[in-house]
């Protein structure tokens, strides 16, 4: 399993407003960070995507 990042990579940083597709991911591992919900992709485990907003996505 990919291990935890230390850091978060903002330069993927994606308003959740915007009209930019979502991504189809494999969950592979998660953890909460606060009021954030931190998922790594089956794909790439050194990928961690984290949210920042309790909005929900829509396909």
């Amino acid at each position: 399993m990919g291990e935890r990042p230390d850091t978060i990579d903002d330069s993927f940083r994606v308003d959740a407003d915007s009209s930019l597709p979502v991504p189809d991911l494999d969950e592979y591992a998660s953890y909460e960070d606060g009021d954030r919900y931190v998922i790594c992709d089956r794909s790439n485990a050194n990928a961690w995507i984290r949210s920042d907003s309790p909005t929900t996505l829509s396909r």
